[in-house]
């Protein structure tokens, strides 16, 4: 909904909007590879949404958010991302 924007970062360089529900991440230091934890919520949470991470490289992150009900994607007021691994 909106122009995104990052609030706040560590290792965060840019994020692309990917069209509705589709966020990519960019990371400024590359993760040593694509095996790394990437955890994604969102906010308002309302009923049968949530965040799933479509896309693991070591350089970048995407996340969708859905409505698991009717099978669609649907922009959230706030995405929030976490990463955990070797750089």
């Amino acid at each position: 909904t909106g122009t995104q924007a990052i609030d706040a970062s560590y290792n965060l360089t840019s994020i692309t909007d990917g069209g509705v529900g589709i966020t990519m991440c960019t990371w400024a230091t590359d993760m040593s590879s694509a095996n790394y934890c990437a955890v994604a919520s969102a906010f308002p949470s309302v009923p049968n949404n949530g965040v799933e991470i479509t896309s693991r490289a070591a350089g970048a992150t995407t996340c969708t958010a859905k409505n698991f009900a009717a099978n669609t994607t649907d922009d959230n007021e706030n995405l929030n991302v976490a990463v955990l691994g070797d750089q």
